[in-house]
Formats: structure tokens, C-alpha cells, sequence
């Protein structure tokens, strides 16, 4: 049988291992903030929206140590290759601040026609 006082020191050893795992994955993800320092506008092609394609493409971006994309390619497409091109063709002019060289960004992009 087990002593009360252990159990309870066992408990708060574990209440103060998630704790500090929770201030560690804070602080991790605070200094990994990154910033769209510029834009291109994602166009939503004419032919796309009398069609009524809509979709969420997800676009993987690998960036140089000055933030600029040196790769972007579909990760999971919005199931149109026309609304998958116009979101490649902007994201590759983005530019993103508080990047190391080789970082990978996924960004996500809706195409819905608004009613």
C-alpha cells in the first residue's frame, strides 16, 4: 500500500513537469513568430468563379535567410490546379520576417465565392 504523501508529491511532480513543458512550447512559439512582411494579392480567377470552384489549398513555402521563398509548392490542393496556380504565383512575391534559412511555412488559402 501506498503512502498518501507520496502519492500527492507524485502528482505535483507531474503538475510541475506540464507546467514547465507548457512555458517551454510558449516560449518556443514566441520566438518563432513569423511576420508577411509583403503581399501579392491572390486573385480568384474569372473563369474559376463562374465555374463555382471553391476549395482550401494548402501551400508549403521554404524561405532564405531574408524571408524570401526559394520554393513554394502545393502541399494539399483545393482540387482546381487554376486556383492552386494563382495561389502559387502570388505567394511565390510574399516576402516574411523572423525566419532562419530552410524555414517551412504552411499557408493555408480559401478560395470561397462570397453570395
Amino acid at each position: 500500500m501506498r503512502n498518501i504523501g507520496v502519492v500527492q508529491n507524485e502528482k505535483n511532480i507531474h503538475v510541475l513537469l506540464l507546467l514547465a513543458l507548457f512555458i517551454l512550447v510558449s516560449a518556443i512559439q514566441a520566438e518563432a513568430d513569423i511576420v508577411v512582411i509583403k503581399t501579392q494579392k491572390i486573385l480568384y480567377p474569372l473563369t474559376s468563379r463562374y465555374k463555382q470552384e471553391e476549395g482550401c489549398a494548402k501551400i508549403i513555402i521554404v524561405v532564405d535567410e531574408n524571408g524570401i521563398p526559394t520554393d513554394v509548392s502545393v502541399l494539399e490542393s483545393s482540387g482546381y490546379a487554376r486556383l492552386d496556380r494563382c495561389a502559387l504565383h502570388a505567394i511565390k512575391q510574399w516576402e516574411f520576417l523572423g525566419v532562419e534559412e530552410g524555414t517551412q511555412i504552411i499557408q493555408p488559402v480559401e478560395f470561397r465565392i462570397a453570395e
